[in-house]
């Protein structure tokens, strides 16, 4: 039964460490907030079974969002992600909420779990969300 169990949860999980069953896309690493916040940007947020995008309005280009762990989780029920933000408290954004994301564009922190293949290569590592007010695009 035990030897069952086993290989039962060794099946879970690709080459990559993603549990294949698991709906929680958030690319993260280990820690607190980036230092500061060279730069931002602002777009959609989008979700999939693999990837968190966000589509940035002034260069049209996606990004990975990198998440420290010590301020976000998934909401597997809800598919939201929760974020506690500097200024705005516990925010929660759906797949496709307009945020402004504050952060830089490389971090040193250790992968906690890295973005799938899938992903886009261009990463964005968050320091802050701030959640729009008046939606996503149309």
């Amino acid at each position: 039964m035990v030897l069952i169990m086993l290989v039962l949860a060794a099946g879970c999980f690709s080459n990559s460490g993603r549990a294949e069953t698991a709906t929680n896309p958030l690319a993260t690493v280990q820690g607190g907030r980036a230092p500061g916040g060279e730069f931002g940007i602002a777009g959609d947020i989008m979700f999939s079974s693999d990837c968190v995008v966000v589509d940035d309005i002034l260069t049209n280009k996606n990004f990975t969002p990198v998440w420290p762990d010590e301020f976000t989780s998934w909401d597997a029920d809800s598919e939201s992600l929760i974020f506690e933000s500097l200024f705005h408290g516990t925010v929660e954004v759906g797949s496709g909420d307009r945020v402004t994301l504050i952060g830089l564009d490389s971090s040193q922190a250790p992968w906690l779990e890295e973005p799938a293949p899938t992903c886009p290569l261009d990463r964005f590592f968050v320091s802050d969300l701030i959640p729009s007010t008046s939606g996503g695009s149309d």
